[in-house]
């Protein structure tokens, strides 16, 4: 599979500007998402043992009886 993405620092008003200076990539942008996430998304933390808590109490177990509503 080939992705191609375009990357461009630059932020033009005009998007059309941006887009004819970009360079095209034959990568994706998921991997500089990733390291960006992982640097402002902070300490990682575990999850907790059962869902819910006091204020926002779990409902009832998953799935949940909305799956059997029908629209």
């Amino acid at each position: 599979m080939c992705i191609r993405d375009r990357s461009n620092d630059e932020r033009p008003v005009d998007p059309l500007d941006w887009k004819h200076a970009a360079k095209l990539i034959d990568d994706t942008w998921w991997h500089d998402w990733a390291e960006w996430i992982g640097a402002e998304g902070g300490a990682q933390v575990a999850a907790p043992a059962k869902p819910g808590d006091k204020k926002h109490p779990s409902l009832e177990a998953a799935p949940g009886s909305y799956v059997l509503d029908r629209a």
